[in-house]
């Protein structure tokens, strides 16, 4: 027999609109083993507490990035519970922890020799000419990588990337682990943040390796993808919080994925809210994906070297502009430098955690770090600006090539003055 307590607790609920309606006697199970649940002003701590004891739930509070609490189950899932919940007055949502995951495919090439003739994505978003107007940024924009995070200290069996040792690189956080120490542990077949972190802003001019778009920068890692590629809402969600809490100017995702998130959403809007823009690759996916398909959020889609919508890019939805990506297609050399037409930077393969190289990796998300690298340099430029402001002037610089609108860097940078009036 129940304790008293939870046929008190009930009572509550439906006095709150959370019971079941009459007749409905079917016993509630748990729709995913991870329920984000968001209750409404008002509902206290241990009403909470009971409920989830209620639904055989264990719970799990967060701190302070998150203004929602996780149910977690043992049981298997099922699609009872959320629409119980999600439907009634008490809570404002509840809803399955979604998953996201990097899109990359990569190898890494056995070469220390200055590579940036190999940077053909450079060339096509007329990075050079941009420097000739803003000289790589400066320390005080500030970009929250949130990834796998960033090889810029040495930990357990993973170093720090020798080509970010003359980039500013903050403390972070890693949301997957709850540490302070958001070094980049891969995702199951790459230094993704790494190599993210490397378009955007990897030390230029020291001689060695590939260089950076907006290598003046400061870089906040925030560890949010685990070591199978995978960012669950409750980590990204948080993180996006984190980041700017903690002063950044610009926020670059490596993720997406095919679920919604209203926790993700909400979080999105907050920075939004903020003054902080967000860039997302809009997925290795036939249709853009989430993050990115939120109005808040600036997509980006990906182009190979001749300038045509890579093969892995959204066919359909929100792209609001397009970057390099690359193709790692055997026997694709459309810009004949005798090399694949992968987006070239600094990172470790999985079974490489000590050694680092330049990788040629293909995806949206390297389309996004151009973007990412990009808008860094117009910030420096101008100073903060509203995301839509400097989502407005990254898609009406753009070139259009194929009927597909290209970041031009150096054009987004000449026209900065209109932005900033």
């Amino acid at each position: 027999m129940r304790p008293i307590y939870i046929a008190l607790f009930l009572s509550y609920l439906l006095a709150a609109g959370l019971a079941a309606q009459d007749g409905d006697e079917a016993p509630l199970r748990p729709s995913a083993i991870r329920l984000l649940v968001k209750f409404a002003p008002g509902v206290q701590e241990n009403a909470q507490e009971s409920l989830a004891k209620e639904l055989g739930a264990r719970l799990e509070r967060f701190g302070p990035y998150a203004d929602f609490i996780l149910f977690r189950f043992d049981t298997a899932p099922s699609s009872e519970i959320t629409a119980w919940l999600d439907g009634n007055d008490a809570v404002i949502y509840a809803e399955r922890d979604a998953r996201y995951r990097t899109s990359s495919r990569a190898f890494l090439m056995e070469s220390n020799d200055p590579l940036a003739h190999l940077q053909w994505s450079y060339r096509m978003i007329r990075v050079d000419a941009a420097h000739d107007m803003n000289f790589g940024s400066d320390p005080g924009v500030t970009v929250a990588i949130l990834d796998t995070g960033i090889a810029y200290m040495s930990a357990a069996r993973f170093l720090n990337a020798p080509d970010l040792d003359g980039t500013i690189v903050l403390p972070g956080y890693d949301f997957v682990s709850d540490d302070n120490v958001a070094v980049d542990e891969g995702d199951g077949k790459l230094g993704h943040g790494t190599f993210v972190a490397g378009v955007v802003a990897q030390t230029t001019h020291n001689g060695r390796g590939t260089a950076g778009i907006a290598f003046n920068a400061s870089l906040l890692p925030v560890r949010v993808v685990d070591r199978r590629g995978i960012s669950m809402a409750s980590e990204l969600a948080r993180g996006i919080r984190y980041a700017v809490a903690n002063g950044a100017s610009l926020i670059v995702l490596g993720v997406a994925g095919p679920s919604d998130s209203r926790a993700v959403l909400e979080a999105v809007r907050f920075a939004y809210s903020c003054g902080v823009p967000v860039v997302a690759p809009a997925g290795n996916s036939t249709d853009v994906q989430f993050p990115a398909r939120y109005r808040e959020v600036l997509s980006v889609g990906a182009v190979d070297a001749s300038g045509r919508k890579a093969y892995y890019s959204p066919e359909s939805g929100p792209v609001d502009i397009y970057a390099p990506g690359g193709d790692l297609r055997a026997g694709i050399d459309a810009n004949a430098d005798g090399f694949p037409d992968g987006v070239v930077a600094e990172s470790f393969t999985e079974h490489r955690f000590t050694r680092f190289g330049p990788v040629f990796m293909e995806g949206t998300s390297a389309a996004a770090a151009h973007v990412g690298g990009a808008a860094a340099l117009l910030l420096s430029q101008i100073g903060p600006v509203a995301p839509d402001r400097l989502y407005h002037a990254i898609r009406n610089s753009a070139r259009l090539v194929s009927k597909l609108p290209i970041l031009d860097a150096a054009r987004l940078l000449f026209r900065a003055s209109l932005v900033a009036r």
